[in-house]
């Protein structure tokens, strides 16, 4: 083997090396040069989508706004029906108090199932 090389192979590749290597070394330069800068097409389906991806974001963002501005609204009208409906009560349990000012025993017991409901212990 060592025979071939150094007789046939080395002194071929002497000769007619740069030859061979020049132009390989050429032909990898310009694919470097030319190849490396490949612009990218995209379609026009995917700006579409990024355009409708964005319009529905818009759209669920408003919503979610508008659900939560009446959601405020229904808490702040859930609170204001409950304040007044404990006044109510309140107020009708103070006139019963008031009535029942005579009678001690039955003031008690009136008393008594008023905090038991409050708890919300059955009377």
């Amino acid at each position: 083997m060592k025979v071939w090389w150094n007789q046939k192979a080395l002194p071929w590749l002497k000769k007619y090396g740069p030859w061979i290597i020049f132009p390989l070394g050429l032909l990898l330069l310009a694919v470097k040069v030319f190849g490396g800068t490949r612009t990218q097409v995209v379609s026009s389906e995917l700006t579409r989508a990024a355009e409708a991806t964005d319009e529905a974001d818009d759209e669920a963002t408003q919503k979610i706004e508008l659900s939560e501005a009446k959601r405020t609204d229904r808490v702040a009208e859930i609170h204001e029906e409950h304040a007044e409906t404990v006044k109510g009560l309140t107020d009708e349990q103070m006139a019963k108090a008031n009535e029942l000012l005579e009678d001690p025993e039955e003031l008690n017991s009136f008393l008594l199932d008023v905090g038991k409901q409050v708890r919300g212990e059955d009377s």
